[in-house]
């Protein structure tokens, strides 16, 4: 009896197609680079190895917008960084508000709290405009270390003296490896306006700030400091800032 199975019609439909007859050269070819593949993916002792891109390397370098700008040095009336300390989250408390020169705001060191509330490192920095307004961070964490701040004041037409800029000096890693953040980690040099906005970071990684001089004239900041081995003197214009 000559009769067609299901198997057989459906296979004769296929052929006769061209989309079937697709399919049936392109799945065995589909399997063989399959095949070949998982081969290439194997380890001489037949384990399977899943292949993950290596991330792109960080680039650190300092910013091009932040060339121009300058840095400052450390204020003999700001108290430093002077105990060691671990580089994780800690508790921190705001303190008392403090006039800055020629300006109708105030500043507010954020310290970490050690024993008796305010006698710890300088973790942030509070620029109070007035009451009701909540005040601006110099950072959005409190994981760095100011070890110093200090104001650039320049006299100004109608207002005579008046702060134009504050300067610090910033630890933010620890780079000597101890666990702590502290007076031995490199440093970052950063400037910012007087209520804290447009904060630059105008160098990386130095060892010692040695000088700083502002000219007003010029509006420029000289800047002399030292990083791995090298005495840098640089000079920044601050216009635009």
């Amino acid at each position: 009896m000559n009769t067609k199975t299901q198997a057989q019609t459906f296979l004769e439909h296929l052929l006769m197609s061209r989309r079937g007859l697709g399919y049936l050269v392109g799945a065995p070819v589909a399997l063989l680079l399959g095949a070949f593949a998982w081969l290439h993916a194997t380890t001489p002792d037949g384990a399977a190895v899943l292949s993950v891109p290596a991330p792109a390397p960080t680039d650190r370098r300092e910013p091009a917008d932040a060339s121009p700008f300058a840095a400052r040095t450390p204020s003999a009336t700001t108290q430093s960084a002077a105990s060691s300390l671990r580089a994780q989250t800690v508790e921190v408390a705001a303190g008392e508000p403090q006039p800055i020169l020629g300006q109708f705001i105030t500043l507010r060191e954020v310290r970490e709290v050690r024993g008796e509330a305010g006698n710890g490192p300088i973790r942030n920095i509070e620029f109070v405009f007035r009451p009701g307004i909540l005040p601006r961070r110099l950072f959005d964490d409190h994981d760095k270390v100011i070890a110093h701040y200090a104001p650039i004041d320049r006299n100004v037409p109608g207002a005579g003296a008046t702060t134009v800029f504050f300067l610090y000096t910033v630890i933010q890693h620890d780079t000597d490896g101890d666990g702590w953040l502290g007076e031995r980690d490199k440093f970052n040099i950063a400037i910012s306006r007087p209520d804290g906005s447009r904060y630059r970071v105008l160098a990386y990684n130095v060892d010692e700030l040695v000088e700083y001089r502002d000219d007003p004239v010029e509006n420029t900041l000289h800047l002399t400091y030292r990083a791995n081995g090298d005495l840098i003197r640089r000079s920044y214009l601050l216009a635009g800032l």
